[in-house]
């Protein structure tokens, strides 16, 4: 168990309780590595009243954790019930103050896009905004390949095909130029895939009205977390905002290439049951799903400039050597099964052999608390020797609760080889569930 540990959230509203570090927290309380939490007050933990509460009042106690709020003078060890009127009042009026802090948030940030401000932390490629962080200003390196993008997209060179040249060229991409370029804070993504430019980057610069001196804003909005599309006419547009790297004749003009192309629409299911699982080595992106022709994986960057591998292999081929891979290994286990059963029924009932001690012990050890306290009570001892008693007892107590959860542990991951397998045994054929459940990752060389 950790002696002390600090978590904070910077940057997240306290409406949501899928903070980063709050499940960092949250974990480390599951595994019992957290037997008090101590905040400055309730809003420090969540303003959503209804959940800080189901924290408070019922999900804490149940793990075993000790929760105080320094402002209100709350500790859940000495409060005789759950959050009384007055606190549960503090908690509605922490969730009222944080939506109307949300809407006057949104409202500022709505003014300074109709101002024209950049309110964005970091500047699209092309861009920088280094010495004025409201300002886009031109980037004299990335700006040049901005403009090389949108003169092939003018002359009819597809997006694709603008791609590969880059690729061939050398030419590193938008993430890999903000790596490179970054300090202290973190602009890019961090990704494991090899640099690639690829159509879909091509193509999101070109639709980018922003390089042609506009700004632009309100095109995404979030429900549940998930980026939806506003229409077009409810978008923030301020012209004239800042340098434009290209014209608005050649902007329109480049919106030419997208005029052929044809509507991509994902399928509800994948084509394939192998759809997602096989990766290129060299780039590691997964391969592409041919099936019109004939059914196949392939790397689709092979001829994107990036001297990836001619990976390929046909599906049938592919499912015949993952399922016989995958069937010898469930034959393994199911052989294992039944001597496997009489191991586990022998080992629960070691297990529950070793429980009942500890529970035993840990009875014994509380009755010893008691048993101190009224012999201090009785002036038979002092009040130094209840306090030594107290603290070694509690160590002892600590130790014990810390055997069982082990024991727990320790039952709970003997069962994962053959519970994992075991809903496939006798299956007849490769199944979706079946690769996404025992797959991790194929690499087709």
């Amino acid at each position: 168990m950790k002696p002390f540990a600090h978590w904070s959230d910077d940057g997240y509203s306290g409406k949501d309780f899928c903070r980063p570090s709050f499940i960092e927290m949250m974990e480390a309380v599951k595994a019992k590595e957290i037997s008090c939490i101590v905040v400055k007050d309730f809003s420090r933990l969540g303003r959503d009243y209804i959940e800080a509460s189901d924290y408070i009042d019922q999900i804490f106690p149940f793990l075993g954790v000790r929760f105080i709020a320094v402002n209100e003078q709350y500790d859940s060890k000495t409060a005789n019930s759950a959050l009384g009127i007055d606190l549960a009042m503090k908690n509605i009026i922490y969730d009222l103050y944080s939506r109307d802090l949300s809407k006057k948030i949104r409202s500022a940030r709505k003014a300074l896009m109709e101002k024209g401000d950049y309110i964005a932390p970091f500047a699209i490629y092309g861009y920088t905004n280094k010495q004025e962080k409201k300002r886009l200003i031109v980037d004299p390196i990335s700006s040049e390949v901005v403009k090389r993008i949108f003169d092939k997209a003018v002359n009819g060179e597809k997006a694709r095909f603008i791609a590969i040249r880059l690729n061939n060229e050398g030419v590193i991409t938008p993430n890999e130029y903000n790596r490179l370029k970054s300090t202290k804070k973190q602009h890019y993504v961090p990704m494991e895939t090899a640099p690639l430019w690829t159509a879909d980057i091509v193509r999101r610069i070109l639709q980018d009205e922003r390089y042609t001196g506009k700004m632009v804003y309100g095109k995404y909005t979030s429900v549940k977390r998930k980026p939806i599309l506003i229409p077009k006419e409810d978008w923030v547009i301020t012209p004239n905002t800042h340098e434009a790297i290209v014209s608005e004749e050649v902007f329109q003009k480049a919106q030419a290439i997208f005029r052929t192309r044809s509507k991509i629409t994902m399928p509800a299911e994948p084509k394939s049951v192998m759809t997602g699982s096989a990766k290129c080595p060299y780039c590691k992106k997964s391969l592409a799903f041919e099936s019109r022709y004939r059914r196949r994986f392939y790397c689709h960057n092979f001829n994107m400039g990036l001297n990836c591998e001619h990976a390929g292999v046909g599906e049938s081929v592919l499912i015949d050597t993952v399922f016989s891979a995958i069937k010898l290994k469930l034959d393994l286990v199911q052989i294992s099964e039944k001597p496997y059963i009489a191991e586990k029924q022998a080992r629960e009932e070691k297990t529950r052999t070793a429980k009942r001690e500890i529970e035993t012990k840990l009875k014994k050890l509380k009755l010893s608390q008691i048993t101190a306290l009224e012999e201090y009570l009785d002036g038979k001892i002092d009040k130094g020797t209840l306090q030594k008693s107290k603290a070694r007892t509690a160590a002892l107590i600590l130790e014990a609760e810390n055997q069982l959860a082990a024991l727990v542990i320790q039952d709970e991951h003997s069962l994962e080889l053959v519970e994992q397998h075991k809903p496939f045994f006798g299956q007849g054929a490769l199944t979706r569930e079946m690769v996404k459940r025992l797959i991790k990752t194929i690499w087709v060389h």
